[in-house]
C-alpha cells in the first residue's frame, strides 16, 4: 500500500488555503477588504498608508530648485508646501538622502542670502559716509 495514511481514515484532498484578510487588509473606516498595496480604500477613500515620495530625478530637481529660489524669500508660506521635511522623515534611505541635500541647500542659501544682505548694507553705509565726507569737505549746504 503506497498510502502512508492509516487504513481506516478516508483520503483527504489537499484544499488550497483561502487567504483570510487580516486586520491590516481591512479598511478601518468601512471595514471592507482591501489589498495590502493600496494606499487608499477604494470603497470609502480612507487613507490607509503614506504614499511613498518620488525619488525621480525630476522630483529631486524640483525640490532643489524650490529650495534654492523660493524658500529663502517666502519663509513660512513656502515651508508649508516644501517637501524637504517629508523627505527627511521618510523611511526610504534614498528619500532621506534627498531630504538631507535639500536641507543643506536651504541652510546654505539662507547663509549666502544673509551674508549678501549684510555686505550690501555695509557697502551702502560706506558709500553714504563717503558722500557725506565729500559734501562736508566742500563746505556743506547753506
Amino acid at each position: 500500500m503506497d498510502n502512508p495514511q492509516a487504513p481506516n481514515q478516508p483520503e483527504v484532498a489537499a484544499m488550497p488555503s483561502v487567504a483570510t484578510p487580516d486586520r491590516k487588509n481591512i479598511c478601518p473606516q468601512c471595514h471592507q477588504p482591501v489589498l495590502s498595496e493600496y494606499y487608499f480604500c477604494p470603497n470609502c477613500g480612507k487613507k490607509l498608508e503614506e504614499v511613498p515620495l518620488s525619488t525621480t530625478i525630476w522630483a529631486q530637481l524640483w525640490l532643489y530648485i524650490f529650495t534654492l529660489i523660493v524658500m529663502p524669500f517666502t519663509g513660512y508660506l513656502a515651508y508649508r508646501h516644501w517637501q524637504g521635511v517629508a523627505y527627511m522623515r521618510s523611511r526610504d534611505p534614498k528619500a532621506r538622502r534627498i531630504g538631507f541635500i535639500s536641507v543643506i541647500l536651504l541652510i546654505s542659501t539662507i547663509v549666502l542670502l544673509t551674508w549678501s544682505i549684510w555686505a550690501g548694507i555695509t557697502q551702502l553705509k560706506e558709500s553714504i559716509q563717503t558722500q557725506q565726507n565729500n559734501i562736508n569737505s566742500l563746505g556743506g549746504f547753506y
